[in-house]
């Protein structure tokens, strides 16, 4: 965990884009011969946020953007995954398909889940209210920075038919390519995590099939932040989670069950909810890299 919101002179150098902290394994993932396979979560927030006395800040109102992806170490070749949970005594889940998804709560009180909203490409359908759950493979290896590129496997329909295209050299996943119904997916609420029984979207997102990457585009928090710039109040700080899912439905079974296994949280984030001119006295320069999209105010 962060013992300090505050980043000092070296970190405004070394980084440009609000950090995440170490990540939390909540389950394990085992082969079948019960070697521990670890997966490792990468994420990258883009767009959006600018230093503002030390604190990673931005507008309510103004989009960002999240890049995700994952490997598995020791990465397994078509082999089955197994999900091993404490309160199932040692029984062993196989592993239908892997996903991703973005969750907010308040800093210091992580049962506390902030709603975040992501708007359509050209708001055609208007704001969708709940992040879905979006299928992803993992990162094949030798990828340097997997969340920094677009990485896709070559495909291979062996063993998975034309309709559910298996990438070669990836684990057994047989429904990671496979679309799922449009009902709001049973979750697994035994998870630490408060955002694994929140609601999502009535449908589970296919990513491209071989695609390894994915990005979270046009998210917006719901609410500000409390008593930002009070000095007699306690400052209160967000943080965005990029969380990892796997499906471990029953074989026949049409609907998934969605478990979260692994989760990253970004560095505390102060989110303004007045305009931009209500901060000018900060200088020409306050709104850093992010800069102010004029659409969103008038």
């Amino acid at each position: 965990m962060y013992s300090n919101v505050l980043f000092n002179q070296s970190d405004r150098l070394s980084v440009e884009t609000p950090p995440f902290q170490e990540q939390e394994n909540i389950h394990e993932i085992k082969t079948n011969d019960h070697s521990f396979v670890r997966p490792n979560i990468h994420a990258k927030i883009e767009k959006g946020f600018f230093l503002s006395g030390n604190l990673w800040t931005c507008y309510r109102r103004n989009y960002f953007w999240v890049q995700c992806s994952y490997e598995l170490d020791p990465h397994t070749s078509h082999r089955p995954l197994y999900l091993q949970r404490p309160d199932r005594k040692g029984q062993l889940e196989q592993i239908q398909a892997f996903a991703v998804s973005l969750s907010a709560v308040v800093d210091g009180m992580p049962g506390k889940t902030v709603d975040l909203v992501q708007h359509t490409p050209k708001r055609d359908k208007g704001l969708q209210t709940t992040i879905p759950i979006t299928k992803l493979w993992p990162t094949p290896p030798g990828s340097k920075h997997p969340h920094l590129t677009d990485t896709a496997y070559p495909l291979s329909a062996g063993g998975y038919g034309p309709q559910h295209p298996q990438p070669m050299s990836s684990p057994r996943l047989p429904l990671q390519g496979a679309p799922d119904s449009n009902q709001l997916p049973p979750t697994d609420t035994s998870t630490s995590s408060p955002s694994s029984s929140a609601g999502y979207s009535s449908s589970t997102s296919v990513h491209n099939q071989s695609n390894t990457t994915h990005t979270f585009e046009r998210v917006q928090f719901k609410s500000a932040t409390a008593n930002n710039g009070k000095r007699r109040a306690q400052q209160q700080y967000y943080r965005v989670n990029v969380e990892l899912y796997v499906d471990i439905r029953q074989k026949g079974a049409n609907d998934p069950m969605w478990v979260m296994v692994a989760r990253r949280s970004s560095c505390p984030l102060v989110v303004r909810g007045r305009s931009p001119s209500h901060y000018k006295s900060e200088g020409p320069n306050s709104a850093g890299r992010g800069g102010i999209s004029s659409h969103v105010y008038g």
